[in-house]
């Protein structure tokens, strides 16, 4: 009886956390278009490479079925979160490669602090060709070993300049910079995903800051102000 008891326990406060949990999605595999299904109904469609889907309910099942929509080929992905609340969600990876497999790969969106001057936003790391980035804020060495996969906080202050540079952690050189200027908290509790190559000579690389009103903009377009109207 007691186990009993525990196992609808468990199922119901599954079920609390699946109605009170929204996500937004963005597609960080370079090339694929994908369309997302929960219990086997299509949510999200035709999400493009770089671009975001937004705030929708999060399935009640722990597994989404995410289908390439040019080759119809489906990925049953786990998607499992400890409690309720709105969550970022980045598809990333290579189908079938065990250090960076093709997954749904979420962190719980950042809360707005109403009376801080500081901007946060999330920075993600989806390269597919290196073990690990780091990252410098102008000129210091703020994260070693960004991970594929993870997620960390940035901070910045509202009207702050800043320069970032992505360091390869395999051969320490600095291969990409972009330039940012926090001028509105519009764009607060964004996320900024690196994706594609970073050894590529074929252009691949690409830097996105994703609002959380599933707005993208390019990083890399020189330097970038971020006014609220700069979302492209």
């Amino acid at each position: 009886m007691k186990s009993k008891m525990i196992t609808i326990l468990m199922v119901f406060s599954s079920m609390l956390i699946s109605e009170n949990t929204t996500i937004q999605v963005v597609n960080g595999v370079p090339s694929s278009v994908y369309n997302l299904k929960f219990e086997n109904q299509n949510v999200i469609n035709d999400l493009q490479y770089r671009t975001s889907s937004r705030l929708t309910d999060a399935p009640e099942t722990s597994v989404v079925n995410v289908v390439n929509s040019e080759n119809e080929e489906s990925y049953g992905m786990p998607l499992n979160f400890t409690e309720s609340g709105d969550y970022f969600v980045t598809i990333a990876g290579i189908d079938g490669n065990n250090d960076k497999p093709l997954g749904l790969y979420h962190t719980p969106m950042l809360t707005q602090e109403d009376d801080s001057d500081l901007i946060r936003v999330n920075i993600f790391n989806s390269l597919t060709d290196v073990n690990s980035i780091d990252i410098e804020i102008n000129n210091e060495l703020l994260f070693l070993e960004l991970k594929f996969g993870e997620y960390r906080e940035l901070s910045f202050m509202q009207g702050q300049q800043v320069s970032i540079s992505i360091i390869s952690n395999d051969d320490s050189q600095n291969y990409h910079s972009f330039d940012i200027s926090f001028e509105d908290r519009n764009i607060d509790l964004g996320t900024i995903i690196i994706s594609g190559s970073i050894n590529s000579e074929n252009d691949v690389f690409h830097a996105d800051l994703i609002s959380s009103d599933g707005q993208s903009t390019d990083l890399l377009d020189n330097q970038v102000v971020l006014d609220g109207t700069a979302n492209v």
